[in-house]
């Protein structure tokens, strides 16, 4: 992976413990609601959601030497994860600017938008444990669905959802061996 996808593969869940320990102060009045600690929480659930983004890019970009199958499918998983963190990004967004003119997101792709990314970001992490198993180690998907099932649990589980999405993916920030190897 190249070293912006190193980098936010550490940054993602970092943001959302951010973003957690905001959304617990802001929560301290009892309500989760407009105010300083829920506009500055979401800008860190923003860019995890772009640093999740990344992160995907970077995976489809280290797989080495695909057959076209193997292409075609990770293809298919980078998609549903960008789709998934575009849905985070606007629905971040619309939290942020309630009152601004945008797109209206479909119920459908709002609801299931987190999914779309796990399913992409996990797949794409499940072909490299299979297929390159030197590079990532098995345990690091299922620490990644792990932590996107705290978060679906309650929100209130974000430090623990972070905790576990950091052990799933350090394993990409750390290693340099990840660096796609062109045939000459």
């Amino acid at each position: 992976m190249s070293s912006p996808s190193r980098f936010a593969a550490l940054a993602a869940p970092l943001f959302l413990l951010t973003y957690g320990i905001f959304r617990y102060v802001d929560g301290r009045d009892g309500e989760h609601g407009p105010g300083v600690a829920w506009s500055v929480g979401h800008t860190f659930m923003l860019a995890a959601f772009l640093c999740f983004a990344a992160v995907v890019v970077g995976l489809r970009r280290a797989v080495r030497e695909p057959s076209v199958r193997r292409a075609s499918a990770t293809t298919t998983m980078t998609v549903l994860g960008l789709v998934g963190a575009a849905a985070g990004v606007r629905v971040t967004l619309g939290d942020l600017f309630p009152d601004a003119d945008g797109f209206p997101l479909p119920g459908p792709l709002h609801d299931t938008g987190p999914l779309l990314l796990l399913l992409g970001l996990v797949g794409l992490m499940i072909d490299m444990a299979i297929h390159e198993p030197h590079r990532l180690p098995t345990r690091s998907p299922v620490a990644v669905v792990a932590g996107f099932a705290a978060i679906g649990a309650n929100l209130d589980l974000l430090p623990l959802a972070a905790g576990l999405l950091l052990a799933g993916l350090m394993p990409l920030a750390r290693a340099p061996s990840l660096e796609r190897v062109h045939a000459s």
